[in-house]
């Protein structure tokens, strides 16, 4: 699990092209928010909901350091898909 760490040089080369061009919109100073598409981040309405029936979570799956619902998640870069 990361806490929302932007990957340079050898390790930008191994991310998948979403996570590329996530990358580099991180990287600039500002961006209009239909450049980014989908944002990687748990839906409000989805989280809020699910928690209230069976949480409370302790792990987000789809976040990052500036959306993360909980202290513990995945990131993009992680892909919580792939992870144990």
């Amino acid at each position: 699990m990361r806490y929302g760490s932007v990957c340079s040089g050898l390790e930008s080369e191994l991310l998948s092209p979403y996570n590329q061009k996530l990358n580099k919109l991180r990287s600039r100073p500002g961006h209009m928010l239909k450049e980014v598409g989908d944002q990687w981040s748990t839906p409000e309405a989805l989280w809020w909901g699910i928690n209230a029936k069976f949480g409370p979570f302790v792990l987000d799956l789809f976040a990052d350091h500036q959306n993360a619902k909980c202290a513990a998640y995945y990131t993009a870069e992680d892909n919580a898909l792939t992870q144990d």
